[in-house]
This record gives structure tokens, sequence and C-alpha cells, in this order.
């Protein structure tokens, strides 16, 4: 008897690529189930896991490796086929006819299942209680309309993708949430322009008359982060609020690994005299910047992205200067200036690094240090 779960290149391939199955087979005995799709350039046929470039890799990822746990458990133990294919599949132990039950079975307490439960319970608002075999395209229709009425399109597209991925995990009947969706809009651009940098950089907001709390520097602190993330090549607001002198700078560079996402992506740049510049200003050795005293990053963001907006309302910027702007703007910049895109990716930490020296990096550090600079020198007229 064995266990594995595989791409299965043989079948029809769907505008999401091909099923890849959970499979028990114990000599003419054989049961299967997909558990998702991918097409092959996406997925690691050696491992059997989805490449983290994968679309949907950070949905798909903690439910792979349950798959992979429940396989070994299967491969190495000694069960009869029935015990094993309830280990392998066991949801099907108690499977609801009522959609909601059914699915709040793939609703863990990880990411995804705790994305399925949210999915979940708008849907169940709607329509509570209804059975799995009730629904209707129709149904899903109506759903959809009274969605937009208080959510954005590409919300609610995400919104019915996953309810299609439920659905298909419940019932082997034809699909009613499949090809169901709002038109997407294009994602509101939200870096700023060369005359928005300019403004920032070359004005400050200054203290208030009555204000006896609060010096230059601290009403400008939130101006300064920023443009920190900015100067250090489009770094994330997480890092910069994590960076330490003693274990990410080394003669004269920041070098760390990229927290978002839990990637591996190494962060190798030169620390500019710009940002030397507002670093002095700081005093919270071994920290970078004061943000560490926070008990909550993301209430500190949350507040850093309004008063920051606020405070420079009258600069009159084309967009609000928000934490991912910083990255968005470095970047995009970047791409005015024909500079080459994997250099790029390489400053900001798109491509996924295996290494541990700065040595091994496809541009040398000189030609990724003149982009770097070129991107974040304007010129000021």
């Amino acid at each position: 008897m064995k266990a594995s779960i595989k791409i299965i290149t043989s079948e029809k391939k769907t505008e999401n690529g091909y099923p890849v199955y959970l499979i028990l087979s114990d000599g003419s005995k054989r049961v299967k189930r997909c558990v998702c799709h991918s097409f092959t350039e996406d997925w690691d046929v050696l491992n059997q896991l989805p490449y983290k470039h994968h679309p949907a890799y950070f949905e798909l990822i903690s439910s792979i490796y349950e798959y992979h746990s429940r396989v070994k458990k299967i491969n190495y133990g000694n069960y009869v086929f029935k015990t094993a294919a309830t280990l392998l599949f066991p949801e099907t132990k108690t499977k609801s006819s009522v959609f909601y039950d059914a699915c709040l079975l793939f609703c863990g307490p990880n990411k995804t299942g705790s994305v399925y439960k949210t999915v979940l319970n708008s849907f169940n608002t709607y329509f509570p209680g209804v059975l799995v075999l009730e629904i209707t395209p129709f149904m899903v229709q109506n759903y959809m309309k009274l969605l937009l009425m208080v959510n954005k399109p590409n919300g609610v597209y995400a919104y019915l993708t996953k309810l299609t991925t439920l659905f298909s995990r419940v019932s082997d009947a034809s699909n009613p949430f499949k090809g169901i969706r709002p038109r997407r809009v294009k994602t509101p651009q939200k870096q700023l322009i060369d005359k928005d940098l300019i403004k920032l950089t070359t004005t400050l907001t200054y203290v208030g008359i009555n204000d006896f709390k609060n010096t230059i520097d601290t009403v400008n602190r939130y101006r300064y982060y920023w443009l920190l993330m900015f100067y250090l090549g489009g770094i994330d607001f997480i890092d910069l609020a994590k960076m330490r002198y003693d274990t990410h700078v080394f003669n004269g560079r920041i070098q760390f690994y990229r927290n978002k996402g839990g990637t591996n992506a190494f962060v190798n740049n030169l620390i500019p005299e710009l940002a030397h510049s507002i670093l002095k200003k700081f005093k919270c050795y071994p920290y970078l910047v004061p943000i560490y005293k926070t008990s909550n990053l993301d209430n500190f963001r949350n507040n850093m992205n309004k008063r920051f907006s606020e405070g420079v309302k009258d600069l009159e910027l084309t967009n609000k200067p928000l934490t991912k702007s910083a990255r968005y703007t470095f970047i995009n910049r970047a791409r005015q200036l024909m500079i080459d895109e994997r250099i790029t990716m390489e400053i900001v930490g798109h491509e996924q690094h295996n290494v541990h020296s700065i040595y091994t990096d496809n541009f040398p550090l000189t030609v990724r240090d003149e982009a770097h600079l070129k991107i974040i020198l304007l010129e000021i007229l």
C-alpha cells in the first residue's frame, strides 16, 4: 500500500493547470482526490511542492505540507486500506450536507484556513444553513451582486475563487461558483512621482507654536522612516523596524533576509549618505530606528500611514505616502530610468537567494550600487 501526492500531466490541462492528486493505492484498490491545480513550471515535481513563484503559493503551502505529513504517516505505518483512506482523507469522516459545516473542516488554524473561514462566514451570512446541493449559479450571482454593493470587484473576485475551491473539496457535483466573477479592475498606483519625492526631501513639517512636547525631528519622524525605506533600496517597514547595527550593518552595507512572506530573499545594499544623514538623528543603538519600542507594529504602521498623510496634506502629493509606497516608488523609479529589472530585483530582494556570501550574487555589488544611487538621487530643478 502506498500513499502519494503528485501532479498528473497525463490528464487534461485546465485554465489553472494540471491536477495535483492525493493518492492511495493498494493493488487493485485505488482512491484519489484532487487537492489543487498547477502548471508544470510552478510545481517542483521532485519534491511535489509548489515553487515559491506559484501564484497561489501562500494559500497552498500549509495544506500541501499537511498532505505530505499524512502521506508519510501512512507509508511508514501498517494500516489496512480503509484505515489508511480515513487517515489520508479525514474530511470524509464527518462531511455534512450543510455547506457551511462541510467546509469548516478546511478552515484550520493556519493562515489559509483563517481566510477560508472569513469567506465562508460571508457566504453563510447571506445564505445561512444552505445545503451543498441547494447552491445554484443564480444564488451565487445574487451573492456576487450583494458583495459588490459594499466591496471592491477585486476583493469579490478573490472571495468567489476561494468558495469555488471549497465547493470542489466537499462535492463532486457541478460547481455553481465556477466562472461567476466580477470583472477585475486595475489596482490604483501607489508609488509617488518625482515631484512628490522632491517635495518630501526639500521640505519639513515644523513644530506648532504652542507645541512644547515635540522637536523638529519628532514631528518629522514618519517622513524620516519613509525616506529611509526608499533610500535603503525600497525595504519593507517591518524590516526597517527590526534593523540593528550589530547584526545587520557591515562595512557600510545593510544585510538581511527579507521578513516579508517568510521568504529567504537576501538583501545586501549600501547605506547611502542620504540615509546616513537621517540615521544620525536617532540615538537608539543597537537599533537603527526607535520603532522597536512599540508593542504592536501593525498599529504603529496604521498610525504612521494616517498621520504622515495628514501631516503632508499641504504638499498636495499625487498619492498618499504609505509605508508600502516607498518600495513601489523605488521600483517604479528604476523602471523609468530603464535599469535592468534583474538588478532591481536583487536590490529590493524579489529573487529567492540561497547565498551566504555577498560574492555570489548575479551582479557585482558595484553595478548594483551604481543603480541604487541612480534611483534615489533626484535632479532638483
